[in-house]
């Protein structure tokens, strides 16, 4: 018999040499690595078509994802209108494929979602912030974080008073005074599996009182006259909102005379002018006086 003829096998194993793999078979392995999304998963993508039945979004998968009409109509319809083709988008995946093979998404669970980690942030630095008071209940406000809506007790109001003896109709109409007006909050409270998110103006009231403090102890300088708004009066004295800090005019300051209760000379909420008397940064006091600003009785005596 005649031999066979030997094949030589390429040093080092046996299989084809690395420069043998054919780039088309490298693109499909990265094509089917990203074949489907995961359920829950932000992808950014980009819209590929758009009708008024739905959007398509290129998402990067074997497949390309659908945001059906019913999601369109959660969105601002500022925004709808102002989605084209070509743009980046993130989306929310809420099927990872449907019948026809295409993923479900929906574009206005991807902003809730991004407005929901917003607030994670805010929360966890405890920042205060800006919102609109949106509707109001005898309850409270309603201050919504994006599209996150925040709720915020009655209890953590602090730009009206609610009286204890208030029936729930007058504490409803005194909180709707504040609808579509800009409140400072503050989360308090945090539950995004039971869509809870509460706010606290008090919280954020004393924040930005405790910032306006550091500033003011920082600034004042004794001797000097500023404008103040009457905050409280007690037997002892007066005390003077700066902007952000009180001040103590004692019952000896307020007039050159005798004075036997500061209601004799203020009330709450005027405004007036007082001379700084001193500041003591360590026991974080502020002592001013009412009658510095005026002549002494004496003085006229001649």
């Amino acid at each position: 018999m005649e031999s066979q003829p030997v094949i030589e096998q390429p040093v080092g194993g046996g299989g084809a040499s690395e420069d043998s793999i054919h780039p088309m078979s490298e693109l499909l392995d990265q094509d089917y690595a990203r074949v489907l999304p995961k359920y829950g998963e932000i992808i950014e993508g980009v819209i590929v078509s758009k009708t008024p039945t739905e959007v398509v979004v290129d998402i990067g998968c074997k497949s390309e994802g659908i945001v059906a009409a019913r999601d369109l109509e959660r969105l601002e319809p500022s925004y709808r209108r102002s989605l084209k083709v070509g743009d980046k988008v993130f989306v929310y995946v809420l099927r990872p494929q449907d019948q026809s093979g295409n993923a479900v998404l929906s574009l206005s669970r991807a902003v809730v979602e991004s407005d929901w980690k917003k607030a994670q942030d805010l929360f966890d630095k405890e920042e205060t912030f800006e919102g609109v008071v949106s509707e109001a209940n005898r309850g409270g406000l309603i201050v919504h974080v994006g599209r996150v809506r925040g709720f915020v007790p009655a209890s953590q109001v602090a730009s009206v008073r609610l009286g204890r003896n208030m029936d729930d109709a007058q504490r409803e109409e005194a909180l709707s005074e504040l609808t579509g007006k800009k409140i400072h909050v503050r989360i308090i409270e945090m539950d995004r599996r039971r869509n809870r998110l509460i706010l606290s103006e008090r919280a954020a009231m004393r924040d930005w009182r405790q910032d306006q403090k550091e500033r003011l102890m920082s600034e004042l300088k004794e001797g000097e006259v500023r404008k103040g708004v009457v905050s409280s009066l007690c037997d002892f004295g007066a005390f003077v909102d700066l902007g952000g800090a009180d001040g103590l005019i004692h019952l000896s300051e307020l007039s050159w005379s005798r004075v036997a209760h500061p209601k004799q000379v203020l009330q709450v909420g005027e405004e007036i002018e007082v001379y700084v008397l001193g500041v003591d940064p360590e026991r974080r006091r502020i002592a001013l006086s009412l009658k510095r600003l005026k002549p002494e009785p004496w003085s006229d005596i001649e």
